[in-house]
């Protein structure tokens, strides 16, 4: 089954919002994330404001993934992926495309508790550069960083 990556629109949000809950409360099901729904809601919509890029994957015509870019800092916010995806090779489009519209750099903040979200990055180039403590859950990170070269200008 093929990927196809498109550019995201105000029509995706109420999908990405459900597909990133969903991911989340995989790995921490003991954790509410429906009461974090809103800033992930208030960052989709920003992504109309050009502040951030907002690319959808489908399979099918199915939207099952995520990422949402600070175009400025290039701070990977969030990539999710549905549960029933994952190992289908949908994070690593998303990572190279992520990759690919950058500047060279990329810097996300991963769940110390998320070893294998940990090791999907290390196999894609990140390297951790430091810890730290999500002002939102308040459990552990790390900060991950990615400096390649620009594979389009």
């Amino acid at each position: 089954m093929s990927i196809h990556l498109r550019n995201g629109s105000p029509s995706d949000h109420a999908m990405m919002a459900e597909i990133w809950e969903a991911a989340w409360s995989e790995i921490y099901p003991g954790v509410n994330f429906s009461q974090r729904r809103a800033l992930v809601e208030e960052q989709l919509r920003e992504a109309e404001t050009g502040r951030y890029r907002l690319r959808v994957a489908e399979m099918s015509g199915a939207r099952v993934g995520f990422t949402l870019v600070e175009k400025h800092s290039g701070i990977l916010e969030i990539i999710a992926v549905l549960p029933a995806r994952w190992g289908d090779g949908v994070s690593k489009l998303l990572i190279e495309d992520a990759k690919s519209q950058s500047r060279g750099h990329l810097t996300l903040f991963v769940g110390q508790g998320n070893p294998r979200a940990v090791r999907f990055y290390h196999k894609e180039g990140f390297k951790i550069v430091g810890e730290g403590t999500s002002p939102y859950s308040g459990l552990p990170t790390f900060r991950m960083d990615w400096d390649g070269s620009p594979l389009m200008p």
